[in-house]
């Protein structure tokens, strides 16, 4: 099993449910975020966002099964493309029994301090897996 990937522990809070009982749709891509951020202070010195921003460009999610109140989530998160400004992270959400309940996908543009696009440094590239090898 590769490690470029990183399991953040979500807790599903009362204010994330909605009228039918479930985690409203919104709140999946501030689990994604949750993600991103676990992954890039794991994976990434800290150093190296004095030098680099990302913005998201875009953000895909299926939702498979509703996640309810007392539901214990995980989000993976990893990187499954890296283009010559973008990346792209792959995200699952699971319950603790491994059920895959939801997958998203999220384009990030790197910028610069200037905020002008800049190339993804090598070492970020070198964290790109398969997304088979990000599955639980």
């Amino acid at each position: 099993m590769s490690s470029n990937f990183t399991d953040t522990p979500i807790q599903v809070r009362w204010s994330d449910i909605d009228a039918l009982n479930h985690v409203n749709n919104a709140f999946y891509l501030s689990y994604f975020e949750l993600g991103r951020l676990h992954f890039l202070t794991e994976k990434v010195n800290a150093e190296f966002f004095k030098e680099f921003s990302m913005v998201v460009a875009r953000i895909e999610v299926d939702y498979l099964v509703p996640i309810t109140m007392g539901d214990r989530i995980t989000c993976r998160t990893w990187i499954n493309h890296a283009g010559n400004t973008s990346l792209i992270f792959g995200n699952l959400l699971f319950r603790d029994d491994k059920e895959i309940i939801s997958k998203g996908s999220v384009i990030a543009v790197f910028l610069d301090r200037n905020g002008q696009k800049s190339t993804v440094p090598k070492e970020i590239r070198n964290m790109v897996i398969r997304d088979s090898e990000a599955l639980p």
